[in-house]
């Protein structure tokens, strides 16, 4: 056939199969993507028990009898789409472009410490980046099944592999339920805190954006930390550190040192450290320390006020210095402390003896309750003489102003009675002064200066004493005695006979006490006395006792301190009227006015009383004027003379001792004890050392001085008229040669005795 016979051949067949087919029904279309309308190849039409796959193209045609269809589009990736299709003879081809619904992935991210939904962040699917809403919500076509990552800025990644992505679909493409996913915060927590680890407050924290402040324990947190940046921390009260690299840690405990503003003050002129100054700054004080140091929290550029009394203020710039800032302060007075150098506790009422240049006559002070005293303007302060009762004087040169601490060493006397006549005996004396210090216990001497019978242990040169005669010769130059005195380290006391005075009632009987018929009264030894009414008998005493000063004595004793007590008290006569009032004003004034006079001397005062004046009524007197109240408050020192055997026998009997001659223990005890519940004045008694009515040997001698020493006296003194003693009385601690040795009874009976002068 020829060629062109074949060619219409082929045409005329290929337009009868159009013509074929446009006569056959169906329905033909494209699938296309409906988000991005792309065209979908990978799907297949489901419709009339036929199965038709697209095309490259996306395109299908599908034949079908004329009538109604219903179909579905399933396609990977996609929602599976439904199909209606409507063919009659009028309308035998349908042509449709379908959209398919990708398959979409949906869920909410919430903060997986808080549950609040994650605003910030991206939702990575492939290659596709969706941003979750404020409600944290999502959604991302999910055509094939990949991998979902989660990020945000300070959170660790999170996320779904594609195995879960696809578990969580249908078989159809729809999700069993939206996806609830968490990502977790990168978090950075701890404490902030000194050396010591005290909680730091306030301090801030600041990483990249975030800023924090630890709370009341130092803690701290912050939320979406972000690694590669520097966690900088400042708070005013601490010295700046170095930011801290954050590399994603979780934890990061801080130090911060604080400012502290360091000051040693100290005195100029000694360059000794002062302590108790004040170091004020910004409404802050410290107090210097022993070392003189103080230390106040406070950032630099602030201004420290230093101050003390005595001292010029001075003010010093802090900036910042690591080390002490060395204040020195310019003293304009001199402050000072008294204390007990054993126990470091202060003295309450120490005399203070001021001099000054050109004054003869020093200044007097007491310190307080806290041992201080002040003494403003001293430029001119030469010297301090510091007394107080119980323990050793002090003279101490002032060479410069400001702070002093003085310790005094305690002291108690433990002495000797040694009568006027023996300093008639040079030998003897210097025996009594070697056996004093032999003894190793004993540290004192009681030295007659004017005795029992008025006599002086030396020439007076006060006028009176020159009138009546009260010159001794034979004695040793009393200088002589007490430089021996000085020589062995011994202390010593001047006894004065006061108001007893046979030489004063016979050179000036107008000063005398009378009887009613206007003799001169004389008592039981035949000797005269004195009125203590009569300022003339003051002044006079006054002068000897200063005058024993003079010659060296460390304290002046005063003994018969009262009126006399022999004979019918009506039948003496003084130049006024002698009541209770009157005789007990009349003693408690001249004790005034004897420690007037002696307070601005080196030495102290103390005076004898009887045994039982501590156990009479207050409110008597036994007609002798003589108390405890009016007489201890004007007294270094009290000395009761608790001679067991001078005791009437049965005095003691109300309080349980029988007998107070053969009880020596209880007599001193129970009187000390009395004594002491009337006086805060240091009690230092006079013992028996000697028999009376009863012998008193080793054994009740060592029981006075245990009585004494249970009941805490102040030391004691041994009275023998004679200057004789048994050394074992005087051992440190001689008890061991007791027969029995007593224990302090119990319990503590109660005064409430008759008076018996």
């Amino acid at each position: 056939m020829p060629r062109s016979g074949r060619i219409l051949t082929i045409a005329l067949a290929f337009t009868l199969f159009l013509a074929a087919c446009a006569s056959s029904p169906r329905i033909e279309g494209t699938l296309r993507d409906a988000l991005s309308g792309a065209v979908v190849v990978d799907a297949q039409v489901h419709i009339a028990d036929q199965v038709v796959s697209v095309d490259r193209e996306g395109r299908f045609v599908v034949e079908l009898p004329a009538g109604e269809h219903q179909g579905r589009i399933v396609a990977g990736g996609y929602l599976e789409t439904p199909l209606a299709v409507s063919l009659t003879d009028d309308a035998r081809r349908q042509t449709q472009e379908i959209n398919l619904q990708p398959r979409m992935l949906r869920g909410q991210i919430t903060l997986a410490d808080t549950g609040e939904p994650l605003q910030q962040g991206l939702v990575q699917y492939g290659d596709q980046s969706v941003a979750p809403g404020e409600d944290g919500a999502f959604a991302v076509p999910a055509r094939e099944f990949l991998d979902l990552t989660i990020t945000c800025d300070g959170c660790l990644t999170a996320g779904l592999s594609a195995q879960d992505v696809q578990a969580a679909f249908q078989p159809d493409g729809t999700l069993a339920e939206p996806l609830a996913l968490s990502v977790s915060p990168r978090v950075l927590e701890g404490s902030v805190r000194e050396p010591d680890g005290t909680p730091v407050e306030g301090a801030t924290l600041q990483l990249g954006e975030l800023i924090v402040a630890t709370d009341a324990e130092g803690r701290y947190r912050l939320r979406f930390a972000q690694p590669g940046l520097a966690l900088e921390i400042a708070s005013p009260a601490h010295r700046p550190v170095e930011p801290i690299p954050y590399t994603g840690q979780t934890a990061q405990e801080i130090v911060l040192e604080p400012w502290l503003a360091e000051v040693q003050v100290l005195d100029q002129a000694s360059q000794m450290p002062l302590s108790q100054v004040s170091v004020t700054a910004d409404g802050l004080q410290a107090i210097t320390d022993a070392e003189g140091r103080a230390t106040l929290r406070l950032p630099p550029g602030n201004e420290l006020t230093v101050a003390t009394v005595g001292y010029m203020t001075a003010t010093v710039l802090y900036e910042g210095e690591p080390g002490p800032l060395s204040v020195s302060l310019r003293p304009t007075r001199v402050v000072g402390t008294l204390r007990n150098k054993e126990t470091g506790e202060p003295i309450a009422s120490g005399l203070v003896q001021v001099f000054r240049a050109g004054v003869e006559a020093p200044e007097l002070l007491r310190t307080d309750a806290q041992g201080g005293f002040d003494i403003p303007d001293a430029e001119d302060v030469t010297r301090l003489f510091i007394k107080a009762p119980g323990y050793d004087r002090v003279d101490l040169p002032v060479t410069q102003m400001g702070r002093l601490d003085i310790a005094l060493e305690p002291f108690v006397v433990r002495g000797i009675y040694i009568p006027q006549a023996v300093l008639s005996l040079p030998d003897r004396i210097y025996e009594l002064l070697d056996m004093v210090v032999a003894s190793e216990n004993l540290n004192a001497v009681v030295i007659d200066a004017k005795g029992d019978w008025a006599t002086m242990a030396w020439a007076s040169d006060v006028p009176v004493a020159q009138e009546i005669g009260t010159t001794v010769t034979g004695l040793m130059e009393i200088e002589d005695v007490l430089q021996a005195c000085r020589e062995r380290g011994i202390y010593t006391i001047a006894r004065i006979v006061v108001f007893k005075d046979r030489l004063l009632g016979e050179g000036r009987p107008e000063w005398a006490v009378h009887t009613q018929s206007g003799a001169l009264y004389k008592d039981g030894e035949g000797l005269y006395w004195g009125d203590p009414f009569r300022q003339e008998v003051w002044d006079y005493n006054i002068a000897l006792m200063l005058e024993a000063v003079e010659k060296g004595f460390d304290e002046v004793q005063f003994d018969y301190l009262r009126f006399p007590s022999e004979g019918r008290v009506s039948d003496r006569v003084y130049v006024q009227e002698a009541t209770f009032e009157s005789r007990t004003k009349a003693i408690g004034d001249f004790c005034a006015a004897a420690y007037r006079a002696i307070e601005p001397t080196p030495a102290f005062l103390s005076a004898d009383i009887f045994g039982l004046t501590p156990w009479v009524d207050p409110t008597r007197d036994m007609g002798i004027g003589q108390r405890v109240d009016d007489i201890a408050p004007h007294m270094d020192y009290l000395s009761p003379m608790l001679y067991p055997t001078t005791f009437n026998r049965a005095a003691l009997a109300p309080i349980g001792v029988s007998d107070a001659w053969v009880a020596p223990y209880e007599t001193v005890y129970y009187s000390m004890l009395q004594i002491q519940k009337r006086t805060d004045t240091l009690v230092r008694p006079w013992l028996q050392h000697y028999s009376l009515g009863v012998t008193y040997g080793l054994d009740e001698l060592l029981r006075q001085r245990k009585g004494a020493e249970d009941a805490g006296s102040h030391g004691w003194l041994w009275w023998n008229a004679a200057a004789r003693y048994e050394t074992d009385v005087l051992a440190p601690d001689p008890y061991h040669l007791m027969r029995v040795i007593p224990q302090p009874p119990e319990p503590e009976p109660e005064a409430g005795l008759e008076e018996t002068p």
